[in-house]
């Protein structure tokens, strides 16, 4: 075997050159080859939502009474001014129409269809009094009864949200939340034991 490098002749088991120093085997061989890493790859993992618990109906319920008691508190009172201060204007203006009639020229015998716009306004002033009369009281009486948790406090404040409906706009607005509230699925059941849990 000779040297690659210098040509010198030299044994078949030297491994370096005893001139020059250079290597008798080729380059690479004889050397440990690293073994390459092992790639791992990661398995497929399907992302799974989180569902929160499911939450109870009877505490969802318990905070939207509160706020229905509230609510119809505040609009019953306001319907009750409403109606205090009609009957202060009907009173005042009773006198107005008497005078205005004494002042006509229409016989006492034709005097009452002679105004017929006086008419329909006298009927629709004492519809709208009665009806925020009824909205008054009755209102009253359902927010006392859901504050309070009474068991009948869910159909008297249906029946007042469906009165309170001929009330344009505030009224029917708050007649028709407390309908979607009160007349959903399991809301008997939740105010049933909201009620049952109140007085135990």
């Amino acid at each position: 075997m000779y040297c690659q490098n210098c040509g010198m002749q030299l044994s078949d088991s030297a491994l370096f050159c005893s001139r020059c120093g250079a290597s008798t085997q080729a380059p690479g061989q004889g050397q440990a080859v690293r073994p390459a890493a092992p790639v791992y790859s990661s398995p497929n993992v399907t992302p799974v939502a989180v569902v929160p618990p499911p939450r109870n109906p009877v505490e969802s319920l318990r905070g939207q009474v509160n706020v229905l008691g509230i609510l119809w508190a505040i609009y019953s009172a306001l319907r009750l001014m409403f109606w205090a201060s009609g009957l202060m204007f009907w009173a005042s203006g009773l006198m107005f129409r008497r005078g205005v009639m004494a002042m006509s020229v229409y016989s006492w015998r034709y005097r009452a269809g002679a105004y017929p716009v006086t008419r329909f306004w006298d009927e629709t002033f004492l519809f709208s009094r009665v009806l925020s009369l009824v909205i008054g009281v009755v209102g009253i009486w359902a927010a006392v009864s859901l504050v309070r948790r009474n068991p009948d406090g869910r159909t008297i404040a249906i029946v007042a949200a469906c009165i309170a409906l001929l009330s344009f706009p505030l009224g029917t607005a708050l007649g028709i939340y407390t309908l979607v509230v009160l007349l959903r699925q399991g809301s008997r059941e939740a105010y049933a034991a909201l009620s049952a849990g109140h007085t135990a």
